[in-house]
């Protein structure tokens, strides 16, 4: 069960915030390569959502195209420009949970107990 609250963005279905859900446990378990498919899926979504709301914009009142376009960029007063901003896509949120998670220089010998 997902809740999905009002400042939720309109293109998050309960479908894709239960797929987000999913993706977060996998990469918390480790499980980088099924949770980057997933990535690539929610993506996918995600982009044909809000393909859908922007075809119910007119492309003749560029304010309201504007508008829309604006409600997918950000919920809040912080607005961040969509070009240089790190995660525009899936693929580069995965790679950034990956770099935060992973140490590759971790040794499992290397680990010592204390009690």
């Amino acid at each position: 069960m997902v809740t999905i609250k009002h400042k939720t963005h309109k293109f998050i279905t309960p479908l894709i915030k239960v797929l987000l859900v999913k993706r977060n446990r996998l990469l918390r378990k480790g499980k980088i390569p099924q949770a980057n498919i997933l990535a690539e899926k929610i993506g996918r979504l995600m982009s044909r959502r809000r393909s859908e709301f922007l075809q119910e914009t007119s492309a003749r009142d560029t304010r309201d195209l504007w508008a829309a376009v604006n409600n997918f960029r950000s919920t809040g007063s912080n607005n961040l420009p969509v070009h240089g901003h790190p995660f525009n896509d899936c693929d580069a949120i995965s790679k950034s949970f990956v770099d935060i998670a992973t140490d590759p220089t971790y040794n499992r010998e290397n680990v010592v107990i204390t009690t």
